[in-house]
Order: structure tokens, then sequence, then C-alpha cells
């Protein structure tokens, strides 16, 4: 009982290493994460700040923020540094 009990919490604990392994992001694939998640947050904090009456105004601000995630990305890019331990990232 106790030889299969531990076989059995030894392939669960590889197949939890193996998963981490596999799903943890290249640092191409973060950076496309973070400069979507940074256009999202400008979007929802600046461009929601502009009083409605200005409908022009705010679909400026929703084109501007959508043409500059490319440059959100690569401002990102340059100010993180990976740290990166196989199993998971810093």
């Amino acid at each position: 009982m106790l030889k299969v009990f531990s076989l059995l919490s030894g392939l669960v604990l590889a197949g939890g290493v193996a998963a981490l392994a596999i799903t943890n992001p290249t640092l191409e694939e973060y950076g496309t994460y973070a400069g979507e998640q940074l256009a999202a947050y400008a979007t929802r904090e600046y461009c929601a700040q502009i009083p409605a009456f200005l409908a022009t105004l705010i679909e400026e601000c929703h084109t501007l923020v959508r043409e500059l995630q490319p440059e959100l990305e690569a401002l990102f890019m340059r100010q993180t540094r990976r740290q990166n331990f196989i199993l998971f990232s810093l």
C-alpha cells in the first residue's frame, strides 16, 4: 500500500512539475501579455475619465491606446528583467 501511494505521489508531483515547466511563458509571450494589460489599464483609467459629451475624444483615446500598444510593450520590456527558474519566472 505504501509503495502504491509513493508511486502515485511521485507521478502527481512529476505531472505538476511538467505542467509548470510547459506553461512558463517565453519572454515574448509575457511581453505581449504585458502590452495588452497596459493598454487595457490605460483605456480603463485614462480614457474613462474623459467626459461622456466628448465622444469623439473618447474614441480618439481608444484609437491612440491601440496604436501605442506595441510601444507600451517595448517600454515594458526595456524596464523589465526576467529571472527564469524553468518552472516559473519572476
